[in-house]
């Protein structure tokens, strides 16, 4: 008895119209596409909590700027951002940086150093537009729109570490 034979006897070598060879390939397909699915959390880095800890205090000091640049008039912004402001402002970039250099370091992350990057790429266009003696820069509306850019970017960076946990990292 040879292999076709013995496929038909069981079944496998004809059902609807295909022949063994054609299910041999089906489910070789079916095979490959399971273990890629399930070897698809070995493709990004594991969960770190330091990362994900230092996304939180980034956010913290970024939406606090926000909030005390909000609660000043507008009409005294910009001399507020000559004051301490201006050095928090600084600490922030700082902070990204090295939340960045930190996520470079680390294998399988290029989601996250995208995130990183956007973060940081926004963070310091909004302080040059901070400086800037044009009446709408320091508006309301101006930070209320950076504010929620900045609140986008967080966000995408708790989503992505927090699915690196649900993928099976620690």
């Amino acid at each position: 008895m040879n292999v076709a034979q013995s496929l038909s006897w069981s079944g496998l070598a004809t059902h609807g119209g295909r022949t063994g060879r054609g299910w041999l390939s089906l489910l070789s397909f079916w095979a490959a596409i399971l273990l890629m699915s399930g070897c698809s959390v070995f493709w990004i880095s594991a969960y770190d909590k330091e990362s994900a800890d230092r996304s939180t205090e980034i956010s913290r000091q970024v939406l606090k700027i926000y909030q005390d640049l909000l609660a000043v008039n507008t009409d005294q912004r910009s001399a507020a951002l000559s004051g301490t402001i201006k050095t928090r402002e600084g600490d922030v970039e700082s902070l990204m940086r090295l939340h960045l250099l930190k996520e470079q370091a680390r294998q399988k992350n290029e989601d996250s150093i995208k995130v990183a990057e956007n973060m940081l790429e926004s963070w310091q266009s909004f302080s040059v537009n901070h400086r800037k003696t044009d009446a709408t820069a320091l508006s309301d509306a101006t930070l209320g729109v950076e504010r929620g850019v900045m609140e986008r970017h967080f966000r995408s960076a708790f989503v992505a570490e927090e699915a690196k946990k649900l993928g099976g990292g620690k």
